[in-house]
């Protein structure tokens, strides 16, 4: 059951056995389990939304010793995750189940969009449910043997994949408009919403297999070479039922159904492994390490779950943009037909998609307490999987301005069909990152660490599952991929991390209740430093023309007083950004040339501390007492504007709200208390 007000409520516990059999055998079981439902108002505090989600997870394994140098380990896994959410729960507004309001005959209001505005996430039942329950059946087998100078390890794994999904999208409507003008002459860019009753559930299986060799070599007593192999490859995701549906081209207009959804990538998909530890003085304070390797990003039933879920005939969700100044707000319904469906479009040939990953790095124990560490890393992606969530649009003209769409709204991409979702495999990434560690082993009762991270990550586009994976960023064309390329969404440059415990003296002598309240204290903390993580600064509606489900444009950057050094205000949450530095585009139907993710929202600077003490009641049986205090400075953490990314209307004209922050990334400051019972 839900609480019937805003609340969380989580239960959990895990569980573990060890047996052992014989002098050769033992057996090893665990169990978890995790459960949680959350309740909250919408953010017009008009209906009471919830969230439901519960983990469980059984392991068993069996190690077998055949002798001192010959041991075996065989284990079966069973996981499942269940989440089904945003649940309307119940009308806190009792407007909001008013079904005169509604887009669609008999229905409540549906979602409204308009730039600059908070989106309005409507009636009781409008914002989006998805169900997934996964379950996840594991099988694996390792080997262990030392032969000499040589420890080998070698295994086989099965796992197969059940994914079952149950979606539908904005199921009372959606209407968009380009700018509040637009809004308040009711005229909106798009609209969309659900014909008929077909809501069905998509039930994805796929079985995933790998086989291994690694040969740890004891080349020299200093040095020992780590040499492996690896294959993996997994089955085409199927549907339990054969409900499948996928345009064979992006101008086809009927779907091809069941199996295959694409041919196979992952067929020769052999994975090298190489690496080393290297002691050069042979005084075992000083390592040398390094290590490449290639691990295959396998196409996993997670990436097409929406394109499964929402695609025609299985279900019939209808697009139309530039619906008209009549359709707001129940006249939009009627102008969609089978023409205006929502498709699902595979590429049909992928390539391999993997990622090359290496490092290098050197560990000094400078003192018999303190070690230091210097490490580069980087990885290389290539062909990683990116989703459109609209093909079906205008296309422009590369122009020696830019991308241009035509001055008057041309024909879309496919007009046999709506929007058309799904996935490329054009994206391709890079990152590098330098980092320096301290690390201070127990002295005097106090050990700690102190790294330093500096890194940058780039790709040209980081959602491989939907559009709004981060709501930091804009999509790219899917035509273009080196247009969107830039820092990745989650690209953060620089992290300082320290963590420390120290146990506190206490008394040897003096009276009982003295040494018993003042001894066994211990003193944590973990202070966290960052910049910001990247955003792109956008313009709302369809300014381009492009007319499809997911218009995007971007202005263009403007030199002036102030915009060489920075283009945002640090330090300024109302205007974060410097909108003096960004112009609408001319024409209006050129594609601005702000890049993806050019502005950088604010650091993070966070202190979390606790106190505890450990009371030993028996011998097995310890009482602690805990008081944790969570940003301990009260330092505000400002999110990015990501509700206010959009500088300007479709019509050119100023957004208001353009870079107001409404979000904090870590709470104010807070204190907690607890005992725990240990024995």
């Amino acid at each position: 059951m839900f609480p019937t007000s805003t609340g969380t409520r989580e239960d959990f516990f895990t569980t573990r056995v060890d047996h052992k059999i014989s002098d050769r055998d033992s057996l090893f079981g665990t169990y978890m389990f995790d459960d949680g439902k959350t309740t909250s108002p919408d953010a017009f505090d008009n209906v009471l939304l919830g969230t439901f989600s519960r983990r469980q997870a059984v392991i068993l394994q069996e190690t077998h010793t055949f002798g001192a140098s010959f041991i075996n380990s065989a284990h079966a896994g069973f996981s499942r995750v269940a989440s089904e959410a945003p649940k309307s729960l119940s009308a806190i507004n009792p407007a909001t189940a008013n079904t005169s309001l509604g887009f669609l005959p008999g229905d409540p209001v549906g979602l409204i969009n308009v730039t600059g505005l908070t989106n309005f996430p409507g009636g009781i039942g409008a914002v989006g449910e998805y169900d997934f329950h996964y379950n996840s059946f594991q099988l694996y087998d390792d080997a262990f043997l030392t032969k000499g100078t040589h420890a080998l390890n070698m295994g086989v794994s099965v796992e197969r994949i059940q994914d079952n999904q149950l979606g539908k999208s904005n199921p009372l409507g959606q209407f968009i408009f380009g700018s509040l003008a637009d809004f308040l002459t009711a005229d909106p860019t798009t609209f969309n919403a659900p014909l008929g009753g077909i809501i069905s559930p998509r039930d994805l299986r796929q079985t995933v297999t790998g086989i291994y060799f690694l040969d740890d070599w004891r080349a020299a007593k200093n040095l020992t070479l780590n040499l492996g192999i690896r294959y993996e490859a997994a089955s085409v995701p199927a549907e339990a039922t054969g409900k499948l549906s996928n345009l064979p081209s992006l101008t086809a207009t009927t779907p091809h159904l069941g199996s295959p959804y694409f041919a196979n990538p992952t067929k020769l998909d052999f994975e090298p492994r190489v690496g080393f530890a290297w002691d050069p003085f042979r005084s075992g304070k000083t390592s040398v390490r390094g290590a490449f390797g290639m691990y295959d990003t396998l196409p996993l039933p997670y990436l097409f779950e929406l394109s499964s879920i929402l695609s025609a005939p299985y279900f019939e969700n209808g697009t139309i943009a530039n619906p008209g100044a009549a359709s707001f707000p129940s006249g939009a319904f009627g102008l969609l037909t089978p023409a205006t469906f929502r498709y699902a479009y595979i590429q049909p040939n992928p390539p391999r998609s993997y990622v090359m990953q290496w490092n290098f790095n050197v560990q000094r124990e400078v003192s018999a307490d303190t070690t230091v560490m210097v490490d580069y890393s980087g990885s290389r992606g290539v062909h990683q999987p990116y989703f459109i969530n609209d093909f079906n649009g205008v296309l422009p003209a590369a122009t020696p301005q830019g991308w241009t769409w035509p001055a008057k709204r041309g024909t879309v991409l496919n007009p046999g069909v709506g929007q058309i979702s799904g996935t490329l495999w054009d994206s391709d990434s890079e990152y590098e990152a330098f980092q320096a560690q301290l690390t201070r082993h127990l002295l005097r009762g106090l050990q700690g660490t102190v790294s330093y991270t500096y890194g940058k990550s780039i790709d040209s586009g980081s959602s491989s599952l939907a559009i709004d994976t981060f709501t930091n960023s804009a999509p790219r064309l899917w035509f273009d991929p080196r247009e969107g390329r830039g820092p990745s969404d989650f690209d953060v440059r620089q992290i300082l991390a320290v963590n420390y415990i120290w146990e506190l003296p206490g008394f040897t002598s003096g009276p009982a209740a003295l040494r018993w309240l003042a001894n066994g204290w211990q003193w944590g903390g973990l202070l966290r430093a960052s910049t910001g993580t990247p955003f792109t600064p956008q313009i709302g509606g369809d300014p381009l023309g492009m007319t499809n489900s997911s218009p995007f444009d971007r202005p263009d950057v403007v030199t002036g007083s102030g915009c060489s050094d920075s283009l945002v205000n640090l330090g300024n949450p109302s205007h974060y950004i410097k909108n003096q530095c960004f112009a609408f585009p001319g024409p209006s139907t050129r594609l601005g040339d702000a890049g993806r993710n050019i502005l950088t929202g604010p650091g993070l600077l966070d202190l979390d501390t606790s106190l505890f003490k450990n009371m030993q009641i028996r011998e097995a049986l310890r009482l602690q007492f805990r008081a944790e205090f969570f940003n301990v400075l009260n330092h505000p953490n400002f999110a990015p504007p990501v509700q206010n990314l959009n500088l300007f209307g479709a019509n050119g004209s100023p957004v208001a709200t353009a870079g107001l922050i409404t979000s904090t990334l870590t709470t104010s400051r807070q204190i907690q208390f607890g005992l725990k019972l240990i024995w």
